[in-house]
């Protein structure tokens, strides 16, 4: 099917040609209910955790007696289940009933003679997951305390199992594990990378797919009259997670020349906003894993100046 795929498709030219209202399309209310409604509140979350358990960690840090110590640490433990609700949504993400589901029904979609025309469904809710993605992590990288008031949590929690047992939601096991997930860049792209990466075993579907939304959300950001403001501005932000994440699970990156995603005209997209998305820009730049590489043209790298 790749090969088929290949010969089928122009490169650079996956999805360019398929124009879809993001506006007018439906989101699937139970999609809406069981996911997107906790998407919303998991930003809302992060977008309001600003200096988070800072003052409980400096109380902690400088406790003279062991009531300080816990009054700190039990005034620590709101913020480190709002950190819980971050990955336990990534988990929810990366399940078969999400991610996977509407990537398959995609893939299949791909590969029949009507191609992604007819399922504008899912590309909206992948455009979706797309754009969470991508907010959540630009706020995660603003957002420092969250590293320093999990860290202090993982450094004081064995002293205080005893005393505070019924109060702990986070043990050794899932500490690390959410540890591991919020030590990176960005934690939420690389959630669905893995997703990308590990459970679909034909990567060249998967990377023209990826391929196919960047093109289909330039495409709308230039080709379509868009008169919402967010309706636009959730296009750019959905392109700029898609071109992340085919960075991420292509080996060659998103930049070479032989990439399936029309990558100038990407950057072009965002640059001729009004105003320019310069932080969607600099998330392409610095988010992604090859634009350093040798094989980023130079007319590529020259637009981001």
């Amino acid at each position: 099917m790749g090969a088929l795929l290949s010969m089928i498709i122009k490169r650079g030219d996956a999805g360019a040609s398929i124009l879809v209202d993001f506006a007018s399309v439906a989101i699937p209310p139970k999609f809406d209910n069981e996911v997107l409604s906790k998407g919303r509140e998991v930003l809302h979350s992060i977008e309001t955790y600003a200096t988070g358990a800072r003052l409980f960690v400096k109380q902690g840090m400088e406790a003279k007696d062991d009531e300080a110590r816990i009054a700190a640490f039990k005034g620590v433990l709101p913020f480190i289940a709002q950190i819980k609700s971050y990955y336990d949504f990534s988990i929810l993400l990366a399940s078969k009933g999400v991610l996977v589901t509407i990537v398959e029904n995609l893939l299949v979609a791909m590969a029949a003679k009507d191609g992604l025309e007819g399922t504008k469904t899912q590309i909206k809710q992948l455009a979706t997951l797309l754009d969470f993605a991508l907010r959540f992590d630009q706020q995660k990288m603003h957002t420092p305390q969250l590293l320093n008031d999990f860290s202090f949590y993982r450094r004081t929690f064995p002293r205080m199992v005893a005393t505070c047992e019924e109060d702990i939601i986070v043990r050794d096991v899932e500490a690390n594990k959410i540890a591991m997930f919020m030590a990176h860049q960005v934690p939420m792209i690389n959630c669905l990378c893995e997703v990308f990466q590990k459970r679909f075993q034909k990567k060249a579907e998967v990377i023209t797919l990826l391929a196919h939304m960047a093109n289909i959300l330039c495409r709308a950001i230039t080709q379509s009259a868009i008169t919402d403001t967010e309706t636009k501005l959730f296009c750019c932000r959905a392109m700029t997670g898609a071109i992340v994440l085919y960075d991420h699970v292509d080996p060659n990156g998103v930049f070479w020349n032989k990439s399936n995603v029309q990558i100038t005209a990407c950057i072009k997209a965002l640059r001729n906003c009004d105003p320019p998305q310069r932080t969607l820009l600099g998330s392409i730049q610095y988010s992604s894993r090859h634009f350093k590489d040798s094989t980023t043209p130079a007319k590529v790298a020259k637009l981001f100046e």
